[in-house]
């Protein structure tokens, strides 16, 4: 009886220490540094725009992952200090990445295109989702049509791409 019960316990103690050997098997750790996948640079844009100008924005846009990465593009545009912008002071708006040109959104046309807005006195223009293939670089620009009442002034303007959670 003894017999059988030790050939009994030899299997059971045989895969309990398996599955022992298994969770005592080294370990190893690494640390990476996580960075945006998205990089955006050479930057031209001009020093003076006079109101009624059309003005082109223009940067390179570098997507580093070896995927394709969705984003949006974004403008910001900050008024001289004491002002408030409403969006008015946009007339026309056009975004290019690429061969691709995408149009400011109307009432007719509010699908696809490029959104302007107001908020906080300050005017945000954002570009639809851009898929950015793996390893990309496109050039790409905002070219913005200003109201010739546009208030005189130092604007500050800041380029962004915003990739969705």
């Amino acid at each position: 009886m003894r017999k059988w019960l030790a050939l009994l316990l030899i299997p059971l103690l045989t895969i309990s220490l398996g599955a022992l050997v298994d969770y005592l098997s080294n370990t190893l750790t690494f640390q990476a540094e996580v960075k945006s996948p998205i990089e955006i640079s050479n930057l031209t844009a001009p020093d003076t725009i006079s109101a009624g100008d059309t003005t082109s924005i223009n940067y390179t846009t570098i997507n580093h992952a070896n995927n394709a990465v969705d984003g949006v593009h974004r403008l910001i545009i900050t008024p001289p200090e004491g002002s408030q912008l409403t969006g008015g002071e946009i007339d026309d708006v056009t975004f290019t990445y690429g061969e691709t040109t995408k149009y400011m959104c109307t009432e007719t046309v509010n699908e696809d295109c490029v959104n302007v807005t107001a908020a906080d006195g300050v005017i945000i223009i954002k570009s639809p989702v851009i898929t950015h293939e793996a390893g990309s670089e496109v050039d790409t620009k905002f070219t913005i049509t200003w109201d010739p009442a546009t208030e005189p002034g130092t604007y500050g303007f800041e380029a962004q791409v915003i990739v969705p959670e």
